[in-house]
Order: C-alpha cells, then sequence, then structure tokens
C-alpha cells in the first residue's frame, strides 16, 4: 500500500469520526460519504465547522424540506469546506429549485443540487437540469420501472458531458445488456452502465474491464458483487493502474480499515469496507484521463465525485424491497 493511499484511509476515518460526532442519530454510511468528500483535497473536517454549517442549513430549510434529509451530512459536510457557506447555500437553493420544477420530490434531489451548484453557473442551471431531464426519459423508455428518482443526480452529472445525451443512454443500454447475466440487482445494474457510460471507450472494452476487475478482486477473497458494490466496481474498473496492482491495493486497504477501532466496532458488515475501501483505491489514483470531455471544463474532481455517486444512488434496502416486483418484471421482461 502507498504512502498516498493510506494517507487518504487515515483522512477518511478521522473525518467520519468527526462527521459522527456532529451526527450522532444519523446514518454511519453518510458520516463516511461525508467524509469522502474531503478526500481529493485531503482536507480535515473541524467539528466547529460542521456544527456551524448544521445551523445555517437548518436555519435557512423548513423543518420537512429534503435539505434535511438523508443527504444533509454530504450538504453540511460540502458547506464547511467553503469559504462563504451561505453564498454555497443559496445556490443549492436556487438549484433545488430549478430541479424540483422537472423531477418529483425525493431525497436524492438535495445532492444533484449541490453538483449544480459546485461546477455550474446559476445561468446555466436550466441547461444542465433540462439535459437530465432528457437522459432521465431516455433511461426511463429503456427500463419504465427501474429508473426512479435514485438516478437523478447521476443524471444531473452526466449531463456535464459533451457527449449527446441520446449517444449516451444508447451506451448505457448496451452495457446493461453486457453486464445483466453477470450480476444480481437490475437497478444497482443500470447505475453501474450509466458510470461506464461516461468514460470513453466501446461497451464491450468497458464491460470486459468490470469482469476482469471482479475476478481480480474474487481472486484476492474478495467477494465484490453485492447490489451495493457493483456500481462502484464501475469506476474502479476505469482506473488506469494495472487491475492486479488495483485489486491488491483494495486487499490492504481493507485489512488497514478493517484494524481501525472505529470502523472495526461500526461497520460490522464486510460489504460495507469493502466497499470503502474500494472507494479510496480508487480516488488515491486519477481515472479521469478515461472520462468523456466534459462541458464544465476539467475533469479530476468529477472523476472522484463518481464513486461518491455510486453509493448515494444505490437503493437502499427499503427501497429495493418497494421496487422488488417491479425488478422482477423488468428482469423477466428483458
Amino acid at each position: 500500500m502507498n504512502n498516498m493511499l493510506q494517507a487518504n484511509i487515515d483522512n477518511f476515518v478521522n473525518n467520519t469520526m468527526t462527521c459522527e460526532g456532529v451526527f450522532t442519530l444519523d446514518s454511519n454510511t453518510y458520516s463516511c460519504l461525508g467524509a469522502l468528500l474531503c478526500l481529493p483535497d485531503g482536507e480535515r473536517l473541524e467539528r466547529a465547522a460542521l456544527k456551524k454549517c448544521k445551523k445555517l442549513l437548518h436555519a435557512n430549510t423548513g423543518l420537512f424540506s429534503n435539505l434535511r434529509g438523508r443527504s444533509r451530512i454530504l450538504l453540511v459536510a460540502a458547506l464547511s469546506r467553503s469559504k462563504d457557506p451561505e453564498w454555497l447555500l443559496s445556490r443549492i437553493q436556487r438549484a433545488y429549485t430549478e430541479l424540483r420544477k422537472e423531477f418529483a420530490r425525493s431525497e436524492h434531489l438535495p445532492f444533484a443540487a449541490f453538483l449544480l451548484a459546485e461546477y455550474c453557473r446559476p445561468d446555466q442551471y436550466f441547461f444542465y437540469v433540462m439535459r437530465a431531464k432528457s437522459l432521465f426519459l431516455e433511461l426511463k423508455g429503456y427500463h419504465s420501472l427501474l429508473t426512479q428518482n435514485n438516478f437523478v443526480p447521476l443524471c444531473v452529472l452526466m449531463s456535464f458531458s459533451d457527449r449527446n445525451t441520446h449517444h449516451m443512454a444508447s451506451e448505457t443500454e448496451k452495457c446493461y445488456k453486457l453486464l445483466k447475466n453477470s450480476f444480481f440487482g437490475s437497478s444497482s445494474i443500470l447505475l453501474m452502465s450509466c458510470i461506464l457510460a461516461m468514460y470513453q471507450g466501446s461497451p464491450e472494452k468497458k464491460t470486459g474491464a468490470v469482469l476482469n476487475m471482479q475476478s481480480h478482486l474474487h481472486a484476492k477473497a474478495l467477494p465484490f458483487g453485492s447490489t451495493t458494490q457493483i456500481p462502484a466496481l464501475a469506476s474502479l474498473s476505469m482506473c488506469l493502474e494495472p487491475q492486479e496492482a488495483l485489486s491488491q491495493n483494495v486487499s490492504e486497504a481493507y485489512i488497514y480499515l478493517k484494524k481501525e477501532k472505529h470502523f472495526g466496532f461500526f461497520l460490522t458488515r464486510k460489504s460495507l469496507c469493502l466497499l470503502f475501501a474500494s472507494v479510496l483505491v480508487n480516488n488515491s489514483n486519477d481515472n479521469s484521463a478515461l472520462l468523456c470531455p466534459l462541458q464544465i471544463g476539467t475533469t479530476a474532481p468529477v472523476s472522484q465525485l463518481i464513486s461518491i455517486l455510486a453509493i448515494v444512488c444505490c437503493p437502499t434496502l427499503k427501497e429495493r424491497r418497494i421496487l422488488g416486483k417491479n425488478f422482477a418484471k423488468e428482469e423477466y421482461a428483458s
């Protein structure tokens, strides 16, 4: 394990503990995601700044606002890193208002609003929201039952690409067909296919890289293939580093992370700890070179966000149960 990866893991653990100290009753998974936001810059979250931004968010949103929902840890973490939290929050709220004009209310919408606020000017919000809606409807045309509100943040990120939305949706469907017999969980496979569509290369080459990466992980006794893991596998597979080295780093990162007392106690599920180990390895390797050109300019920060979105957009157990019959119908029909 190289020094950069070890430093990222240490920073991740410290930031997760800081988030949990402020959001004691919230999901441990979202505390981890809040910590991951700081990885690209190597920043340390400050408890005082988090508390201040948490109060700021509550003071400027209604009691039942989705901005106070499951994604609030991510929003507060992002605000605490900003030099002007009030300014960023106002942009997020404006972006959220634009999104609500086109998409149904959901707890996934706030993170989509953050993406718009972080990477676009306010006068561009409408353009990218409409591109995201066009892509969402294209995906829904292929999979009317699978494409739910959890896809909106990923559609927003995909809308930043300079590629045609129809072409991206078509390539997503090709990747889905190539992968659907190799993994479980139709919605997660579709999410993975969306992520692959953001990278350069043919669908056959990209899906082949995913399957090879899974084989390397399985060879190291790392059963990477649950419904919550496979979207993140797509981004990991697009790293330029040889896959044998990547799988070795994931193994070492997983062992190192499990030794941390905090994670050993709270992250009792092997799959969840393994998931974050893979994301940490992914974020320690620059895979922006393979990312399709973006209209917003630089690709490096966006490539780091893809692995976070792979977890944010993955349907929860409750959502999978509610849509279970729909998933079965979709799989049977296809």
